[in-house]
């Protein structure tokens, strides 16, 4: 009776390790979002920040009744200077500035800024036209006129009446004095056997000096050589570009 008790039992007999239950699926996750190009800030920097400014003027930043004038940016740091340097750079054989003339001795200021130095001015005295002034109805007496640099970097301001573009048989400049000027254009000067020459002799009997005490040979041969710089200039003599602040 044994035997067949123990199979009616069999059925119920459990195995004595179960099975474990399967894994739950893993959630699903977002993708990582792309890496950021090291380049990009970079690029967003340069392209938001401003131009820099021209080093010297070179063209027309506009043309109006046949004038090539500056713009007002470059004026301010022209004017701001006050470089003999600058001057005879853009009064250079070649370059596309309008040229002007004095109708006669007059006395000027620069009207653009301000200021209070007055400057005299003579018959046929070139100067380079930089920006043309609307008649102001606000000030009597303020008519059209003209912002103009001169051969020393002096900035003026000119009633339209006081200049003329036609140009003199001899046209004539303001006064150049050897110590306004720079390392680079002086070398560039002393260069030329005419201006070189006209510095050696000035430099033998001033001895230095320039004004003051000085002899009337002196005076004679310091005019000398300012006439052998406007000449240099005018004839198409190399002169380096200066770098505006």
């Amino acid at each position: 009776m044994r035997a067949p008790l123990l199979a009616l039992l069999a059925p119920l007999t459990l195995p004595c390790c179960a099975a474990p239950p399967p894994a739950a699926p893993a959630p699903d996750l977002p993708a990582p979002p792309p890496a950021a190009s090291a380049s990009a800030p970079a690029a967003s920097a340069s392209a938001s920040a401003p131009a820099a400014p021209p080093a010297f003027p070179t063209e027309c930043a506009s043309t109006r009744e046949n004038l090539c004038l500056l713009d007002d940016a470059m004026i301010a740091r022209i004017c701001k200077v006050q470089s003999t340097d600058v001057a005879l750079a853009m009064l250079r054989k070649g370059t596309p500035w309008t040229r002007a003339y004095l109708r006669g001795n007059t006395e000027a200021w620069n009207a653009a800024d301000g200021g209070s130095s007055r400057y005299k001015m003579m018959l046929d005295e070139e100067v380079l036209v930089m920006r043309k002034r609307a008649a102001s109805a606000m000030m009597v007496g303020q008519g059209a006129g003209f912002d103009v640099i001169r051969w020393d970097g002096a900035c003026v301001s000119l009633s339209e009446g006081e200049l003329t573009m036609q140009k003199p048989p001899r046209p004539r400049a303001t006064h150049i004095a050897w110590k306004e000027l720079g390392g680079p254009t002086r070398d560039a000067l002393s260069a030329d056997s005419k201006v070189g020459a006209a510095y050696d002799k000035r430099r033998k009997e001033c001895k230095g000096a320039t004004s003051g005490d000085v002899t009337a040979a002196c005076e004679k041969l310091d005019r000398a050589l300012g006439e052998a710089i406007h000449e240099f200039v005018r004839n198409g003599g190399e002169i380096p570009t200066p770098r505006l602040p």
